[in-house]
């Protein structure tokens, strides 16, 4: 009865050791990434600038002053510098910049992010229609 015990107690330990080692590894992984933090500082960010867009949109134009200006400036450059552009994909910021071509992007999306869209014509067609391939360097 008791070497029946004493199995059953080394069972337990070894099967409590292995929950504990995971639940700490399920944390320490949780707060490094800090995914519920970083999507409610997202959503923070949407926000306020959709408010900035409507303030800016819903000015007419006796209203725009030069302090009204530097104004809005001023709070895109704050939530500029809010937005952890580094923690977005590149995939993500690879389709912005294909939809975006030829318009003026952030610096976190023009060629000194060190991500660059370069053309080349298909070998197979005479089309004019090109490939695109986008690589990242460091610039």
């Amino acid at each position: 009865m008791n070497r029946f015990e004493s199995e059953t107690n080394q069972t337990m330990r070894l099967a409590n050791i292995i929950v504990n080692a995971v639940s700490i590894l399920v944390l320490s992984v949780q707060n490094n990434l800090k995914a519920s933090e970083k999507v409610e500082l997202f959503k923070n960010l949407a926000i306020s600038y959709i408010e900035l867009a409507h303030k800016i949109e819903a000015l007419e134009d006796e209203e725009l002053t030069r302090e009204n200006l530097n104004a809005f400036t001023q709070k895109y450059d704050d939530l500029l510098r809010q937005t952890l552009f580094e923690d977005i994909q590149n995939k993500h910021k690879k389709e912005v910049m294909i939809l975006f071509e030829g318009k003026a992007l952030p610096l976190s999306l023009n060629s000194s992010s060190g991500l660059v869209i370069e053309k080349r014509k298909s070998p197979n067609s005479g089309h004019p229609a090109s490939i695109i391939e986008i690589s990242s360097q460091i610039v």
